[in-house]
């Protein structure tokens, strides 16, 4: 589940900063991500549906001295599938228009380097779209849910071979002739054994692929 609050981030503005908790479904048995404000909390939800990254913590302990003795915190460390482990920031699209920021972003990944590791920065536009991410609530929503009865998992089954599509609209009606939802057709999108469009919010025009 996620939860959020408010707090006031000390400095001379001190801007208010919405503090989401992520519990991880990728990572069973890990601390609850903490984020600040929307986008790392999406980049958590987006981990625990990405294959590429192994493991990602928001638990970042502070390095000091990388310019004037200045303290500086990461957002995440995270691991990829190739084993490979480094830093990430998490800002928004006009952070790489701040002259300010990419002057001290350079001079951080320089630190960072000087000392062995990697600090990568990651801007809303490197991340999927507000309909994938609008998609991904809902499966993470199915993931952690309750499952669906075999019987309602083996007639979707009978009605989708692997390979073979057909439309939410579809599949809903043939589902309700048994008497049952479309549980188990939103519990097999969140655990990736069937597919569909994530660039459009999922709906009854949407095409269902089966790929396992």
């Amino acid at each position: 589940s996620a939860a959020s609050d408010v707090y006031k981030r000390q400095g001379k503005s001190s801007p208010v900063v919405r503090i989401y908790r992520h519990t991880s479904i990728s990572m069973q048995g890990m601390p609850r991500q903490r984020c600040e404000g929307h986008l790392e909390a999406n980049f958590a939800l987006w981990n625990d549906f990405n294959e590429r990254f192994r493991f990602l913590n928001s638990k970042v302990d502070s390095v000091e001295g990388w310019h004037d003795r200045r303290r500086y915190t990461p957002d995440y460390f995270a691991v990829n599938n190739r084993n490979e482990g480094f830093f990430i920031e998490i800002k928004p699209d006009e952070a790489l228009q701040d002259e300010k920021f990419t002057t001290k972003f350079t001079r951080l990944q320089r630190f960072f380097e000087a000392n062995g590791q990697r600090l990568i920065l990651v801007t809303r536009d490197s991340m999927p779209s507000h309909a994938h991410f609008r998609n991904l609530r809902r499966f993470y929503t199915y993931k952690t849910g309750y499952p669906p009865l075999q019987e309602e998992v083996n007639a979707l089954l009978e009605m989708l071979a692997i390979g073979e599509s057909a439309s939410m609209h579809k599949l809903a009606m043939q589902l309700a002739e048994k008497t049952y939802t479309t549980h188990a057709v939103w519990f097999g999108l969140a655990h990736g054994h069937l597919t569909t469009d994530m660039e459009r919010d999922i709906s009854f025009s949407s095409d269902i692929t089966r790929i396992k």
